[in-house]
């Protein structure tokens, strides 16, 4: 059979990208220059950013770790004594001030990883047939 068409498989799992050039939105046609890159390097797809927080779109697979809960405020500090008289610059009784911890480096992020919902995984294959079957002709 000369006019069959390959099956066609692509990934599940995409990679948020951006790239250079704009073009419509894979759902809704607006301008954009985020892509969602197949992680099998088959498939890809500008999308809106704003579609990637649609939990009905696609789920998060490597979200941030959570930050960890900021301290209250400080305590209070004590009340400074009193003013004295000057003296000679070597007051043995001050203390040099706390030095302030170093903050915490984060860890580095790859990339966002993306897995499509079932419907919206289900025109990506309907899309990819239909260009096999243009490109069959």
């Amino acid at each position: 059979m000369a006019g069959k068409i390959p099956p066609v498989s692509i990934s599940t799992e995409y990679e948020r990208r951006t790239a250079t050039a704009e073009r419509g939105c894979f759902v809704c046609g607006k301008i954009t220059t985020t892509v969602l890159h197949g992680t099998d390097n088959m498939d890809w797809f500008y999308v809106c950013p704003g579609h990637l927080e649609d939990r009905n779109f696609c789920k998060w697979l490597n979200p941030p770790p959570p930050e960890p809960p900021k301290q209250a405020a400080p305590p209070p500090k004590p009340p400074a004594p009193k003013a004295s008289p000057p003296s000679d610059g070597k007051d043995s009784t001050a203390a040099a001030p706390a030095p302030q911890p170093a903050p915490t480096p984060t860890p580095a992020q790859g990339p966002r990883r993306y897995a499509l919902h079932r419907d919206f995984q289900y025109l990506r294959m309907q899309h990819k047939k239909e260009m096999a079957a243009k490109k069959a002709r």
